[in-house]
């Protein structure tokens, strides 16, 4: 396993089982949505890390995997195939390397968090997701040339704060 205990794991690959059998119910009619990463990422549980080739320091991406606010940036990180490094952020052992760097990045103490390669620090999923839809462009990850798939989107978008409830309702049971 990956650091944690036999039943840390089991509660995670639960949780995920639920979560993608939510995403797999919404999905039957829209194929190919960035949802649908999610729903493959549910379904293995593993972290990626993308390098960015030769000489490229990628950024850094600060995450709890099993924060949906964080997962939403990693899933858009992934749909732009933006170069990254995966930085684990663990709330439970503040000892770790990666955390203790986590609380220099993130004053709010909260995930997500990139650092640039230049050393600029950035937090908070919704302003995330904005500059890195200004910043890599494409794909776009909002709908712009269709006003019903814009509505769509938004109708969808309400929804979130709903299965995050639940998604910590599952975690804390």
């Amino acid at each position: 396993m990956d650091g944690t205990t036999e039943s840390e794991y089991i509660l995670k690959h639960n949780v995920h089982k639920v979560v993608n059998a939510m995403l797999t119910d919404m999905l039957r009619d829209r194929p190919n949505s960035i949802l649908d990463y999610f729903a493959t990422w549910c379904k293995t549980g593993s972290p990626k890390s993308v390098s960015g080739g030769a000489g490229t320091v990628p950024l850094e991406f600060f995450c709890a995997d099993i924060c949906p606010f964080a997962q939403r940036v990693w899933i858009a990180l992934e749909e732009k195939h933006v170069p990254f490094q995966y930085r684990e952020v663990n709330f439970t052992n503040h000892k770790l390397p990666s955390t203790l760097e986590f609380h220099k990045v993130a004053p709010s103490k909260a995930v997500p968090a990139i650092r640039l390669p230049d050393g600029t620090c950035m937090e908070d999923s919704l302003p995330l997701l904005m500059w890195l839809d200004a910043a890599y462009p494409n794909p776009p990850l909002t709908p712009t040339a269709d006003p019903h798939a814009v509505y769509q989107m938004h109708k969808l978008l309400k929804r979130v704060p709903d299965w995050t409830k639940a998604y910590y309702d599952i975690l804390k049971a």
